[in-house]
This record gives C-alpha cells, structure tokens and sequence, in this order.
C-alpha cells in the first residue's frame, strides 16, 4: 500500500476528564466570540468532541458542581446499583458523621444502616460489604469512624468580644498570617421574612419566629464576601418554592435554590463551595474560607483553592456576623419600606410584593453593603493586621509590602448617617398610618431562625422518593408577561418624574434614562 511523502502529525489525543470539560464550557462562557474550531484546537481536542461537551453542558456542570472532587476527576461514570439506597445513605452520613455520639460510625454500621434504607425501598436483595467499599470510593470517604475533630479543621473557643479587640485569637492570627487580605472570605446563612411588611410586624412579634410562623415568605441567604470588600460573592437564596411563575425566562441575579423549608442543606452547601472552589482554581487563587461549625456546613469536602476554617457556632469571631448581615438587611427593609410608603400615598390595596421583588431587592440591597462597613465588620472580631502579619506578607522578589491599610469608621460617615435618617422619615410616615414596632425589632425581626435543615430516617426516605413537600409555583399575582412597549412608557414616565425634580434630580440620574433608551432601541431592532 503506498503512503504518502507528506502527512502531519497525528494529534494525541486522550478522554477528557469531567472536570477538565467543565473547564471548556468555563472557558467558552467567558470567551463567546472565540471560534469553536480554534477552541478546539487550544485544548487539543477534535471539533466533533467540542460539539459533543457542548450538548452534555448541562449534565456536565451538574456533575461537577453537585458532587465531590473524586466524581470531577473520572472521565466516565458508571453504572451504580441500588441508586436509591447510594443517596439515602450518603444523606445520611453526611448528617451523622461529624456529631459528637457514642455510636461509632464504620463499615459495619453502614452496611447496617443501608440494608435498612434498601427494605423500605422495596430491595429485596441485600447490600454487602464490596457495595459498601464501593460506595465509600465513590463519595470518597478515606475513614469512617466518630471523631471530636478532623485535620484540617480548627476551632477556638472565644469569650467575649472585648478579648477580640484586646488580642486576636489563634486561629485569627494564623489566616492572617498565611493569607492577603483579599484572600480571606467569610460565609454565613441568614433567615429573611422577605414579605413582612412593617404593619404585619407588630402583631408577629409576640409570636415565635420559626418556619411554620411564616411558611410561604421566608427564605434563607448565604452571605459571603472577602475581608477588603472587593468581592462580594452573588447571594445564594434558598426559597421554599421550587419554580415561581414570576421567575419564568428570567435570568436571576442571585443563585437560587428550593426546598421544602427553605433551609440550608448539606448538599446544597456542598454544590455551592464546589462552584465557588472552581472559580478560585480558574483565577489561580488559593484562598481562606471562614465558615461556623454546624451540620449543613461539611467538612467532609476535598476542595483544591479554598483552605477551610471552622468556627463554634457561638463564636463571636464571625465577620459575617459583625453587621455585615444587620447592614444587608437595613437596606432590604428600606426598600420594602420605601414602596410601601409609595403605595400608601397611592392605594394601598393596590400594594403587591413577589418572591422575584424580593430577590431583586435583596441584590440591591447587598449592592449597597459598601466596602467600609465589610471591613470594619472583620475588624470588629479582631481581623486586624499587626506589625508581624505585615512582616509575613513582603514580597521578597521586590521588597514591597501589600496595602493591609483599611477605611477608617468616619469615612462614609456621613453618608450612612443620612441612609438611617432616610430610613427613620420613612418609618416615621408609615407610623401615621399604621400601628408600627421600633425600627430596630423591624429590621431585626427575622434573628434567631432556623436557617440548617436536619435529616432523620424518615425524610431522607421520603427526599430519595421524591414524596416532597416542595411546590412547584406560587399564588400568581397577575399577567406576569412584560411587552417592550409597557417598558419604553416607563422610562418615558421615570424621565417626566425625573423632570419635575428640577435641580434636585442630578444629571447623571437624567442620563440613566437616555442610556436605557438607547438599550431598549438595541433590543427592538433585535426582535424578529
């Protein structure tokens, strides 16, 4: 058989991990206009394999950010045997693994405990221990045994916040020693009556403040941002309903989830650190994460970019919980408030507030959360630099030492004292019509609830079945739909407020209209 003089290299190619596809997909997302054949040729791979990826995008971003780093790294997944009783039974470890008890958690008490999830499954077969080796693989579960503690996890008890001030406790002084303060975020959950409105405060007072007290308004946010402010991380909202007809062909700007209580899981925790460890890894950072010591958050994760701090959850060394969380919520109230005041100079009846204008106020109002009160926050728990920490952080390539140097408490004063002066007139108006609380127990009305969700025997069974109590849409509050038109007549209606403003309306808020407009003529001549 002859061959040819001239023939190219023949390129190597090998199966891609689901990790290495999820870093495709990343990296399309983030390059739109780059032709799929150069994409191709960049990560070594055949256009028709590109094309392949981009089909499985979903399940292939599913894998990689609901599971754990063990699944990310195979380039297939295969076939698993008693599905049902393989996820009961890992809800179930994860809930268990890590509480102080006198039962030992190993291979006998696993098999012990799956054999019991496969008979109210139906199995009549039952799981032995290669099953379970099996399982441990997959979850990659090394040791399976009760501790007090696990390496790599740290905890300090701290008494007081005065002795925060006085002298930063170890586990304080030893983030600060190991990484710049942009490197260093904090994460915590928080319980949001998000449709309370300052009328139905008064009387909800006296009541408890639990899930059952409030079913169909309440929801759970993850709040997480770094040490100098410079990156607050989109909020992760956990409603208890699982798709609301207002959110329909609307890209939220927060991450939201659902569940029947709309509280925090173990494996919605773990979806979002994953999510949150691959950014890291795609900007090259190693990072600090500084998380309170509770059931949901686990500890059970291998995460490449993102070191974990645990803490007591009563420490009073939270940044998180040092008023950036207080801050957050002042702002929500003051926009909750803010139209209800507008609606009662109008019609009151007329008044409606939705899940969707609940998420888009309270990404607004986290937008608002400046760098000086985030800062100030972990300076309260005692997140300051000394002399040795800034000696740790010279670079010794160039002898420069990084800007450890924080807003003062006066910077920005003036303007937070006129956001609580604001909010004080507003509160002060609402209470010429209605019977209203302080407005300290208002905006604090939502503390203390419970924010993690505990598993037992028989909602994990019910979980894995499917038999849930999630509902699949909301009381709907009218035509949800928006034609192009009813939007153009109210950016004609926000010009004509702005006009009769006269010189109090500045001129960039003027020209915020004009741009929209010039939006909103892109999008028409769009529209086929």
């Amino acid at each position: 058989m002859k061959t040819s003089r001239f023939y190219s290299k023949k390129r190597e190619l090998s199966t891609k991990t689901y990790e290495e596809k999820y870093e495709i997909l990343t990296f399309i997302e983030t390059n739109p206009k780059m032709k799929r054949k150069d994409v191709a040729e960049k990560f070594n791979i055949k256009p028709n394999t590109l094309s392949c990826i981009l089909k499985k995008k979903e399940d292939i971003i599913k894998i990689v950010e609901e599971n754990s780093p063990v699944i990310g790294k195979l380039k297939r997944i295969k076939t698993t045997t008693f599905v049902d009783v393989d996820k009961a039974l890992l809800a179930w470890f994860r809930q268990n693994a890590f509480i102080p008890r006198t039962l030992k958690v190993d291979g006998i008490s696993l098999i012990t405990k799956a054999n019991e999830f496969a008979r109210k499954f139906g199995h009549e077969q039952l799981i032995n221990m290669s099953w379970i080796d099996r399982f441990k693989k997959r979850h990659g579960i090394s040791k399976v045994y009760k501790t007090e503690g696990q390496a790599g996890v740290i905890q300090v008890a701290v008494k007081s916040v005065n002795e925060c001030k006085e002298e930063s406790p170890p586990i304080v002084k030893e983030i600060l020693l190991n990484f710049e303060p942009w490197n260093i975020y904090s994460a915590n959950e928080t319980g949001l009556f998000w449709k309370m409105l300052p009328e139905e405060s008064f009387g909800f007072l006296g009541q408890r403040h639990s899930v059952a007290s409030q079913p169909k308004t309440r929801m759970t946010i993850l709040v997480c941002t770094n040490m100098d402010g410079s990156d607050k991380v989109p909020l992760f909202v956990i409603g208890n309903i699982k798709e609301p007809r207002s959110f329909r062909e609307l890209e939220l700007p927060v991450y939201y989830k659902a569940n029947s209580k709309a509280s925090m899981t173990k494996d919605l925790f773990e979806a979002w650190l994953r999510k949150f460890d691959n950014e890291m890894r795609l900007q090259g950072r190693k990072v600090a994460m500084i998380l309170h010591n509770c059931t949901a958050h686990s500890k059970l994760l291998k995460l490449e970019n993102v070191k974990l701090y645990y803490l007591p959850p009563t420490s009073v060394t939270h940044p998180i919980d040092g008023g950036i969380i207080l801050n957050l919520k002042h702002h929500y109230r003051k926009i909750l408030c803010s139209k209800r005041l507008a609606a009662v100079n109008s019609d009151p009846l007329l008044f409606k507030w939705n899940i969707l204008d609940a998420v888009i106020s309270i990404k607004s109002a986290w937008e608002r959360v400046t760098p000086t009160t985030i800062c100030n926050a972990y300076k309260k728990v005692g997140f300051i630099y000394d002399k040795m920490a800034t000696e740790q952080l010279v670079d010794d390539d160039d002898e420069t030492v990084y800007h450890l140097e924080f807003p003062e408490d006066e910077i920005n004063g003036d303007e937070e004292s006129e956001e609580k002066e604001e909010m004080q007139n507003i509160w002060q108006k609402l209470g010429e019509t209605f019977e209203l609380p302080s407005l300290e127990d208002y905006v604090n009305i939502d503390d203390g609830v419970d924010v993690v969700e505990q598993h037992n025997d028989v909602n994990v069974v019910q979980l894995m079945t499917g038999v849930k109590d999630e509902r699949s849409d909301e009381e709907d509050n009218g035509d949800q739909s928006i034609s192009l038109l009813d939007v153009f007549k109210a950016n004609d209606l926000i010009r004509k407020f702005n006009l009769r403003q006269g010189i109090d309306c500045p001129a960039d808020i003027q020209e915020m209209s004009d741009r929209y407009e010039r939006f909103l003529l892109q999008v028409s001549s769009k529209i086929k």
